[in-house]
């Protein structure tokens, strides 16, 4: 086994077993050793003095995958006030609903800003959208 450390500052090792060479991070590679199995996908090694260049097994904690990254990506789990862009009223935008804007697929036209507080703002916003781009009242009746 040797280790190498990546653009990003964080340590890789390549290890052989009995199906060939494998390339894993360092820290997950000695928690599995220390614990003697392999870790789930969805659990991470953490680094409890939060230097990532520290591997000393004791500074090395498994946990949950969403608890990780609730510890190093704070502001994209918690709450936050917006402001909508058509009646300019201020709301608070959920972590959850955070998450399903930035997979809905519809919003792929949206600027990233434009956020509404209703669907009826909503729904002006996209009226005023194809107004502007010249839709014509043929296609706008579906005839």
């Amino acid at each position: 086994m040797y280790t190498y450390l990546c653009k990003d500052g964080r340590c890789r090792c390549v290890y052989k077993d009995e199906n060939g060479y494998h390339t894993k991070s360092y820290p997950r590679y000695l928690m599995e050793q220390k614990l003697g199995r392999l870790l789930e996908p969805y659990e991470d090694v953490h680094h409890i003095d939060g230097d990532p260049s520290n591997n000393n097994p004791d500074n090395l904690c498994v946990e949950l995958h969403v608890e990780h990254e609730k510890k190093h990506n704070p502001q994209k789990y918690s709450d936050k006030v917006v402001r909508c862009c058509v009646c300019n009223k201020e709301f608070i935008l959920s972590a959850l609903q955070q998450k399903y804007r930035t997979q809905n697929r519809y919003r792929r036209n949206t600027p990233n800003d434009s956020y509404f507080c209703s669907k009826r703002c909503s729904g002006l916003y996209g009226k005023s959208v194809q107004q502007n781009a010249g839709v014509s009242e043929w296609h706008r009746k579906g005839t």
